[in-house]
């Protein structure tokens, strides 16, 4: 059965009231489904109207560009005109209000999430009067949108008493040094800043986080960001890990993963944070301080495997947006498993002398638990070839 992906317009769903007023807009699309949603008559420069859009490939930003040119003059290849209506009292209105110290809708930019995803959320700009970013709302309008925004809600709730009982030492690792940096600094995790619920609607609220998405000479900004999640303080066994168990049950009769497990049975690692979908795209770089933080936490567990986090955010960017050849690939992970850093961190995390199987237990996890719908041919290709050489098989 396909199912019809929820629309943008049911997070403003005017009730039958006399207050209730028409908003056009223009919408942007992407093979042909609504991408970002911005109000006509609003004084928001389409750069920060934009900044929502986190384009990866090449030809994603050159029309990210060109809409930022085009929507100067009122108009932008791609798109279409479309209109709402909102009541001023509906309770999403009001707390969109309540973050830009509006009495109405303030101005706003909607980047509306994959319609073929399940749980489907959407991503609110939220503009002041002046037409400065100061919030960014994340809403689900569904059964499965709603319950990874509550998901997300609830990590982030969290974040904020966890990240007051650790403290980070000098190399950004989580310690008991108390006159070291900041914990929120050195995890990189944005604060949690309001929530609603009403009817079929949830949300909740963050700062906006101006800034870029890494590219690839960037990647050691990560690294401090890993080292301050790892519990170093700490030793489980992988079985002990939520993620490790919904790998054994999603790999179950699967006799190459069996054997991977029996050669890790004895593993002592040290927990991580872990996001789950830690890749460029869901980082922002500060162009203030250089500082990076990360969202979309809806993955987001404080006892995960560690390395898998880095492992992501190297393979990921190389399968899905330069889609890299498995062999390509295979080069790609060995760098990584080579790099000085790496092999800093996986003594620290208990992975020394395994970290080839490691990675393979990885890309189970990719092929067997994410499922990804883009890259899998690659992922899957490669994993094969990595089993070879990790297991000898």
């Amino acid at each position: 059965m396909v199912l019809t992906p929820v629309s943008w317009k049911t997070l403003f769903a005017a009730v039958s009231s006399p207050s209730a007023r028409e908003i056009k807009v223009r919408v942007l699309l992407r093979h042909g489904h609504p991408l970002l949603v911005l109000p006509l008559r609003q004084r928001v420069a389409p750069a920060a109207a934009l900044a929502l859009y986190p384009a990866q490939t090449p030809l994603a930003r050159l029309v990210k560009a060109l809409w930022q040119m085009t929507l100067r003059w009122g108009f932008a290849p791609g798109s279409r005109l479309d209109a709402f209506y909102c009541d001023p009292a509906d309770p999403f209105v009001e707390f969109l209000a309540s973050l830009a110290g509006t009495s109405g809708l303030p101005p706003f930019a909607l980047l509306a999430g994959n319609p073929l995803a399940p749980g489907r959320r959407f991503l609110v700009l939220i503009f002041d009067t002046a037409g400065r970013a100061v919030a960014v709302v994340k809403a689900g309008a569904d059964a499965a949108g709603v319950a990874l925004v509550e998901k997300e809600a609830a990590f982030l709730s969290k974040a904020a008493e966890r990240t007051r009982q650790l403290a980070c030492t000098g190399d950004g690792r989580v310690g008991a040094d108390t006159n070291a940096r900041t914990p929120a600094v050195c995890m990189g995790i944005p604060a949690l800043r309001g929530q609603m619920a009403a009817g079929a609607v949830h949300a909740f609220a963050t700062d906006f986080i101006p800034g870029t998405s890494p590219l690839p000479h960037q990647v050691g900004g990560i690294v401090p960001i890993l080292n301050s999640w790892l519990d170093v303080e700490r030793k489980v066994s992988p079985g002990q890990v939520p993620a490790w168990q919904r790998l054994v049950q999603a790999c179950a009769g699967d006799q190459q993963f069996a054997a991977l497990v029996r050669l890790l049975k004895d593993l002592a690692i040290c927990p991580a944070v872990f996001h789950g979908d830690f890749a460029p795209w869901n980082i922002k770089i500060s162009p203030v301080d250089g500082s990076w933080t990360v969202l979309d936490w809806e993955r987001g567990e404080w006892v995960g495997l560690p390395a898998f986090d880095w492992f992501h955010y190297v393979l990921q960017p190389a399968a899905l947006v330069r889609k890299e050849t498995p062999p390509a690939l295979a080069r790609i992970a060995e760098g990584l498993l080579d790099s000085p850093a790496f092999a800093q961190y996986a003594t620290d995390a208990g992975l020394r002398g395994v970290e080839r199987q490691w990675l393979l237990a990885y890309l189970f996890y990719c092929r067997n638990v994410l499922c990804p719908a883009e890259g899998s041919p690659r992922l899957t290709a490669l994993l094969e070839l990595w089993a070879k050489q990790a297991m000898g098989s």
